[in-house]
This record gives C-alpha cells, sequence and structure tokens, in this order.
C-alpha cells in the first residue's frame, strides 16, 4: 500500500510489558517504564521506518479498522492526546497510560509480553502527521564477532524487531488531512486507523488478534473489499461443507469456487451470481443465499479482492478420516484428482499421474 511509504519518526519511547501469570491481576507484574524519549538515530532510525512501511503494507496482515470506543480514557483519545503532547513530560505520561491500557487488555497468560514502542512522526506526500503503537515480542539469535581468526557467536535471549522477524503488532493513527486540528478530544473522522497483526490472516487467529483490535484499540475490523472477500470464501465454504449432496458433488463445488475467486474475468463477486453459475437446484440455490442474507453480506455483491485468502486459494486439500490427506495447486486440482466412488467405509479417488519419491 503506497498508504505507508515515506515514515518520518519524530519521537519514540519504549516501554515493556509482562505476560500475565494467573489471568486475575493479583500476581501478575506491571509494565515496567521508561523516564525519557528514547534517542533513535542514523541507521537505527532508517530500518525501523523500513520496517514500519513494509509491514504495513502487507495487505495480508494489515487492515483498516473502525474506532468504536472514543471515550475520554480510550486508547483512541489517548493515542491522539500522545500526538498532540506539545511537552515531553506530557508525551512520556500519555505512552505510559497507552502501555498499560494494552497490558490490561493481555488478559490471559495465553498472550506474550514484549515491549511496546510508541512513536509519532509524519507519513507520506503530503505529509500527514501519525501515531503508531508497536507491539514487538523478543526472540533469541547470535551475533558473530572475529577474534583473530576464529569467528566466535555469542547468544543474544532478546532481539527485537530484526528485518527478518515480523513485528508482532502495529495499530497506527495517520490524520486523514494536513493541516492542524483543535486540541481536545477527536473523533474518528479526524483519522484513518489501520492494525497490522501476523495474525491476521490466519482462521481462528482467536484471542491474539481480539485483545488487540477490539480489547485495546476498542475497534472493530472495516468492511473493506478484502474483508468482504475473505467473508465470502468463509461462509461458502461453509455452506458448501452443509449441502445435502455426495463428496464428489462438494468437491466439485469447492474446486468451482476457488476457480470463482482466483480466475474469473469479473471484478465483483456475488452469493446470487455464484450460486446460480454452480448449484444445481433453485432450492440449494435459496438455501446458500440465505445464508449469506442472515450475515448481512451485501447483497448486490462485493469488489474482489483476495489478498486476504490469497495463500488459501493457492492450494486444495482433501482431507478423510484417517489423517491421509492428498493436496495440489488449485488450478488442476479439479482436472487431476477425481473422486469415482463412495461408501461407508472407503472413498475411492483417482489421482492422474505417476508416483514419485519425496
Amino acid at each position: 500500500m503506497s498508504t505507508f511509504r515515506d515514515i518520518q519518526i519524530k519521537r519514540l519511547i519504549a516501554h515493556e510489558v509482562f505476560a500475565r501469570t494467573s489471568g486475575t491481576g493479583n500476581e501478575d507484574k506491571s509494565p515496567t517504564f521508561s523516564n525519557d524519549i528514547t534517542q533513535l538515530h542514523g541507521k537505527a532510525k532508517a530500518v525501523l521506518e523500513e520496517l514500519l512501511s513494509k509491514a504495513l503494507a502487507k495487505n495480508r496482515f494489515c487492515l483498516q479498522v473502525s474506532v468504536v470506543k472514543t471515550e475520554k480514557d480510550s486508547t483512541f483519545q489517548l493515542a491522539a492526546q500522545c500526538l498532540d503532547a506539545q511537552k515531553s513530560d506530557d508525551f512520556i505520561q500519555l505512552s505510559r497510560d497507552i502501555t498499560r491500557a494494552l497490558w490490561e487488555a493481555q488478559n490471559t497468560a495465553r498472550i506474550p509480553g514484549g515491549t511496546v514502542v510508541i512513536a509519532t512522526g509524519e507519513i507520506g506526500n503530503p505529509k500527514k502527521r501519525f501515531i503508531c503503537i508497536v507491539k514487538a515480542e523478543p526472540h533469541g539469535g547470535f551475533t558473530k564477532s572475529n577474534n583473530n581468526g576464529v569467528f566466535d557467536l555469542d547468544y543474544v535471549a532478546e532481539l527485537l524487531m530484526t528485518e527478518a522477524q515480523h513485528l508482532h503488532k502495529v495499530a497506527i493513527f495517520i490524520e486523514n488531512h494536513v493541516g492542524s486540528y483543535s486540541v481536545g478530544e477527536r473523533t474518528p473522522s479526524d483519522f484513518d486507523v489501520y492494525a497490522y497483526d501476523a495474525n491476521m490472516a490466519y482462521q481462528n487467529a482467536g484471542i491474539h488478534t481480539t485483545y488487540f483490535v477490539k480489547t485495546f484499540l476498542g475497534s472493530s475490523i472495516a468492511d473493506t473489499d478484502q474483508v468482504l472477500t475473505k467473508t465470502f470464501y468463509d461462509i461458502a465454504s461453509e455452506q458448501i461443507d452443509k449441502l445435502n449432496l455426495g463428496d464428489e458433488q462438494k468437491v466439485d463445488l469447492s474446486n468451482a469456487l476457488h476457480a470463482y475467486l482466483m480466475t474469473s474475468n469479473s471484478n465483483a463477486i456475488s452469493p446470487t451470481d455464484y450460486a446460480t453459475q454452480y448449484l444445481p437446484t433453485a432450492e440449494v440455490q435459496d438455501k446458500f443465499i440465505t445464508a449469506f442474507k442472515d450475515a448481512k453480506f451485501p447483497a448486490n455483491g462485493v469488489h474482489k479482492d483476495t489478498s486476504l485468502i490469497a495463500h488459501q486459494l493457492k492450494k486444495r486439500n482433501l482431507e478423510f478420516t484417517t489423517r491421509i490427506k492428498i493436496s495440489g495447486p488449485s488450478e488442476q486440482f479439479g482436472t487431476l484428482v477425481k473422486i469415482e466412488e463412495t461408501t461407508e467405509d472407503y472413498i475411492l479417488v483417482k489421482v492422474y499421474g505417476k508416483l514419485k519419491e519425496s
């Protein structure tokens, strides 16, 4: 996304949050707060700006969100005040308040601790102000040194935000026009807000995404084209699985769903369009379309954007109750894998090609 080019960090501070031990808060270790703004210059500053830009540009992991909670002590208002803060002491205190809000949202021991980095600056051209909140989880690694011709490797237990490592979670609030705003409580219409989460693209991402987007940010994922396309795929897959049809027909419909999303010449997708093209009877079509109506999916369809499900569409899988799997590229799966017969004890599958050693 070009939205996230030319990030220039002006102020930055880092704090530390710890994983819960009990879930009740009674025995949990409170955050450790920094006493001053972090000085970041030269290569270190350039690398962090590039890491942020690359992470936020990944469509699979970064989505626009709609801010719902806007009360005085909400993360939204704290972030807006932190961006507006003129004095360093105010910036530091507000960053602490944001960090504590994140720690309080981590209400289970399953969520790891990490370093919270809060940065303000300018982004894009023309330049707009932004504030971002980064949750970075540490990992181990090695440093190399040359000691008189002998390379020594030293283990470092807590490496953060290396170029090879995912940033785990990022929220960025970008003022949506150039110019100044009146100081005080702000409204969501003042900002474009995005959340990056390394778990975002996966089904059942669970608490690791929910606590950050919903609980901490007080937001919901906006109904963008990429989100609605994923919703279409999820509902359609579920409904195909529920159909009172044979296994062979269900596999054919799943293949058709992949083809509909991957190779269709149309830039729009709709439940009615898919149903009338591929489902066998008017009754089955009606049930399929009704499921989308019940889910309040847009009746007129949506613009197709498969970026969130690209990895799922690339490969087709057949999984059996005996834990045997057959997988292959989506484009050829329907022609190379055929279900010949289904009984109570076995399924006869024809796979075109020859065996080769793996």
